[in-house]
């Protein structure tokens, strides 16, 4: 800015060579001084720009459910296909392609007896799917031009993330990834993504790296189904602040040596403060990631039998569920204190002993819940 660069009217009329030769004595007995100005430098997380918008289609849900019953590739199943010519006329195969698919829609049997056509397996894939959005009820799909994820693919995958997915990489996380370094910003873009991973399930459970790997192959594989281009993610991105000053070479060296020195003095000095070594320290850092390590693969192995006994779909319904809108507090107490006050003076008339400790105190437990109403 220009009044930074400007020096102000005060400081016109000082004497040029007592204001420089001052702020010269200082910096050279600073080193660090001159190494924070020399290097100071800031680095902001980036992420990667949102990439074109592309609606989440019927045709787009249906190629997906059919791609992973028939374990392909999301690409080939062409749009102009058939379910017969994709199952080879099998039936039984045919028969659960259609049932996934009516229950992704959230379309009941007699709706879909009434309404769809009986040889809906010889329409193109295009066609069929625009069948089905128009006898799926009005609730399931947020608009006519995108849509949620139904019930049927939300279920397969729970069961890819639970059984293939490391534990540290839920689906919120992976959602996160491919938003913010894969650009896929917006939910329904996240869902067609998802939708094309059920076709590029790995065969066994992967590692953090792998998984991240893993997501990249599904984001690319997303955008050429619904041509679009991923933007490319930077990670960090560094910005020289104006006016910092450039430090000679030597003098560079000389203060960041200044400043090693200064940190292992102080690193020396804080070990006998506290008596500890560094051996030890990174003893119990190792152990530490050992015992972590073997609880998390054992955790890991016990959920993975549950899922293969029991299947994902059990093993997602019995997951707790807490809602404070369904809470109910019941307080019954008045109508137990009349209850109680009708059985007293039942019992009363029977020439009850008054001065029985037990009558004192069933006296005393009607007095502590008695309102206006009772005593009235």
């Amino acid at each position: 800015p220009a009044d930074e660069c400007e020096p102000a009217t005060e400081n016109k009329a000082e004497p040029v060579e007592e204001s420089k030769a001052e702020p010269q004595a200082e910096h050279k007995d600073e080193p660090v001084a001159e190494l924070q100005s020399a290097s100071a430098k800031h680095q902001a997380p980036s992420t990667a720009p949102a990439v074109d918008d592309a609606p989440l289609t019927a045709l787009h849900v249906l190629r997906a459910l059919i791609a992973h019953k028939l374990h392909q590739p999301f690409s080939s199943i062409s749009p102009t296909s058939t379910l017969r010519d994709l199952t080879g006329g099998r039936s039984t195969l045919l028969n659960e392609i259609l049932g996934d698919a009516l229950r992704e829609f959230n379309i009941p049997t007699a709706t879909a007896a009434q309404h769809l056509p009986e040889r809906l397996d010889e329409a193109p894939l295009s066609e069929a799917s625009q069948m089905l959005e128009k006898c799926a009820p009005a609730s399931s799909s947020s608009s006519s031009d995108t849509r949620a994820l139904g019930r049927h693919s939300s279920a397969l995958l729970a069961r890819l993330f639970s059984a293939k997915m490391p534990g540290a990489l839920p689906m919120s996380q992976a959602r996160g990834v491919l938003a913010t370094q894969h650009g896929l910003s917006r939910v329904h873009q996240q869902d067609a993504a998802l939708l094309v991973a059920l076709s590029l399930e790995p065969p066994e459970r992967l590692s953090m790296a792998a998984a991240h790997e893993w997501l990249a192959q599904v984001a690319q594989a997303y955008a050429q189904a619904a041509g679009i281009t991923l933007a490319k993610h930077t990670q960090t991105v560094s910005l020289k602040r104006p006016g910092d000053g450039v430090v000679a070479g030597p003098e560079f060296a000389q203060a960041q040596a200044k400043l090693r020195r200064l940190a292992e003095r102080q690193s020396e000095a804080y070990d006998e403060y506290l008596r500890s070594s560094k051996d030890d320290v990174e003893m119990g850092a190792a152990q530490d990631v050992a015992t972590r390590d073997e609880h998390t693969e054992k955790t890991q192995k016990q959920l993975d039998a549950l899922v293969a006994e029991l299947g994902g779909e059990f093993v997602e319904g019995v997951q707790p569920l807490f809602s404070a809108l369904k809470a109910r507090t019941y307080d019954s107490w008045w109508n137990w204190a009349r209850q109680d006050a009708a059985a007293w003076v039942a019992d009363a008339r029977q020439a009850e002993d008054w001065d029985a400790p037990e009558t004192r105190a069933r006296l005393h437990r009607l007095a502590n819940r008695a309102d206006a109403r009772l005593v009235g």
